[in-house]
């Protein structure tokens, strides 16, 4: 009987980088938050003990944030280095270009439509409709009984519907989003390597066209069933009328 573990170790060379060292205080998660927003395409951030925020820079020019600096060696620090090596392959993803949905686990979309390559040849796919796989990639730092801790990425694929199409586009078409869920695009990270994020509104019940919410319909983004992390929530206390 063999067995196939999911995941790679990754190597990296062993060297100091200089962090610049920021507080981190009662409003210190917000700092956090603010310091990758506006800084996401220079330096990593990232929380430090309980005291502290490093930023470490990633870029040949940038300037050294904080209020203070250290070395850090980042076998010394594998937490760090996962976050360092995650951001050189969220970057490499965005070159490519592939859409990216999640920093942690990194979560992109394959660019083959599977969908396509299973029609029958008399019968076309339109656009904004596709199956593709969707791998998630996550960088964690491995610890094993006995053994020097390393890095690995733990890999996952599975495949994931698309449906670009919104709501005022399938109502055109003379599709009816009753009964199904409808969600809008909202930027979960401020990052603009990482795709907008699909932030369920409800299930429709019913439409009429003298309603004046259906203004508000016609912006949302269509989306046939929840997604895997929504169908942790109570799904009833979402649904709406739109009647």
């Amino acid at each position: 009987m063999s067995l196939l573990l999911n995941f790679s170790p990754i190597e990296f060379t062993d060297t100091e980088v200089e962090a610049g060292v920021f507080p981190y205080c009662v409003d210190g998660e917000r700092v956090l938050k603010q310091l990758r927003q506006q800084n996401w395409a220079t330096h990593v951030f990232r929380r430090e003990g309980p005291d502290q925020i490093i930023a470490v820079p990633v870029t040949a020019n940038a300037q050294t944030l904080g209020e203070s600096t250290k070395k850090i060696r980042l076998k010394e620090n594998l937490g760090l280095t996962a976050s360092l090596i995650r951001n050189s392959i969220i970057n490499f993803l965005a070159g490519l270009p592939r859409t990216v949905l999640g920093y942690d686990p990194i979560r992109f979309i394959a660019q083959d439509d599977i969908l396509r390559s299973c029609l029958p040849s008399d019968l076309t796919c339109p656009d904004w409709l596709g199956v593709r796989l969707l791998y998630e990639i996550a960088i964690r730092p491995i610890y094993f009984f006995k053994h020097e801790p390393f890095i690995a990425a733990v890999l996952d694929v599975r495949t994931t519907r698309i449906l670009e199409r919104t709501v005022a586009d399938l109502l055109a078409d003379g599709l009816s989003p009753a009964g199904h869920y409808v969600a809008k695009r909202v930027s979960k990270y401020q990052d603009p390597r990482i795709a907008l994020h699909s932030e369920l509104v409800g299930k429709v019940q019913s439409v009429t066209a003298s309603d004046p919410q259906i203004r508000s319909l016609l912006a949302l983004v269509f989306v046939s069933s929840p997604e895997r992390e929504i169908l942790r929530r109570d799904i009833e206390k979402y649904a709406i009328s739109l009647a």
